[in-house]
């Protein structure tokens, strides 16, 4: 499996490249960003299977607002939120 992807597209006409840690495994994706510090914190990517109306998230024991970017099997990006500490139920 891989451990790091990159990904290359186009939101509102401008080129985004960023390389992120895939977590694919249970305890990496529960760690996630949880008690890491803003300026070490990694890119992280998660595969989901499910649609995407079906998944949440939250940011719960995370100290940094971060961006949570949806995209589709394509790699197009749907949606983009802005995610505060220690919110519930992000979708």
């Amino acid at each position: 499996m891989k451990t790091e992807i990159v990904f290359n597209f186009l939101y509102s006409k401008q080129k985004i490249i960023f390389e992120a840690k895939v977590c694919n495994n249970l305890f990496s994706r529960v760690r996630g960003l949880t008690f890491r510090r803003a300026e070490k914190a990694p890119i992280l990517f998660f595969p989901f299977t499910e649609q995407l109306s079906k998944i949440i998230i939250h940011s719960h024991f995370v100290s940094f607002p971060f961006l949570a970017v949806w995209l589709d099997q394509g790699n197009n990006v749907k949606e983009i939120t802005q995610v505060y500490p220690n919110q519930s139920n992000i979708t």
